[in-house]
């Protein structure tokens, strides 16, 4: 784990571990009671849509677990001076820990995310010599970017302060927040008969500018080392 990610983590961890110095007396804590203990809720946003359930550890705390997923989207989109043809594919798995600073609903939430999210882009065709030699259906060159497994999450949020709540209630739900999923592995495939002609012609200016365009390709894939997180929804307490 990198030290940006060791960071974030460490600062979500002190500010939950930290919570109670600042949290309201016990009497204050008894006042904000309800009698539900659970809920499950359903949101939709900027990742996709997902489900979860939450358990109110006391008034100033909460236990959830949720999945999202995104399913399978395509998007074209360029890089450098090539167009592709993508797919994006996430899907998630997260426990977060939220905590309440006061009788309300905003929370600070920090947790940790299994992901499976993926980029992969087809190329049109290579850039040979200052011309785009273009690829035909039976050439292939694909690029893939896989983001890490493990992602620490931090973020602020509204709902979900399920030990605050009557049973048999229903809430709103917001989230607003970032993973940290650093930079993605990548990798191409390139095959086929325009491929390989080329490469017959001029196996170095081929190899060459191959490399350059998974070089782009490279360059803006790592740009997005935080993935922003955006959901609303609803909850219902019991």
């Amino acid at each position: 784990m990198s030290f940006i990610s060791k960071s974030l983590c460490a600062v979500a961890l002190f500010g939950l571990l930290s919570a109670p110095v600042f949290s309201q007396s016990s009497a204050d804590q008894n006042a904000r009671h309800g009698d539900a203990r659970h809920s499950v809720y359903a949101k939709a946003g900027f990742l996709g849509a997902g489900v979860g359930y939450a358990y109110g550890l006391n008034p100033a705390f909460t236990l959830r677990g949720e999945v999202t997923t995104i399913g399978s989207i395509n998007r074209d989109f360029t890089a450098g001076s090539v167009d592709y043809t993508g797919k994006l594919k996430n899907d998630n798995a997260s426990i977060f820990l939220d905590w309440f600073p006061a009788d309300n609903g905003f929370r600070l939430t920090g947790g940790l995310t299994w992901r499976n999210t993926e980029l992969t882009g087809d190329a049109n065709g290579i850039r040979l010599n200052g011309e785009t030699l273009r690829l035909g259906p039976n050439d292939t060159y694909t690029a893939k970017a896989k983001y890490r497994a493990i992602t620490p999450y931090i973020g602020i949020g509204y709902g979900l302060n399920v030990a605050q709540q009557k049973a048999n209630t229903w809430g709103f739900v917001a989230d607003l927040g970032v993973y940290y999923a650093s930079n993605p592995k990548t990798s191409y495939n390139i095959s086929g008969p325009t491929y390989d002609l080329a490469r017959q012609i001029n196996p170095s200016a081929t190899d060459r500018a191959v490399n350059e365009q998974f070089a782009e390709f490279n360059d803006k894939v790592s740009k997005y080392k935080f993935i922003p997180a955006l959901y609303i929804g609803v909850s219902y307490y019991f």
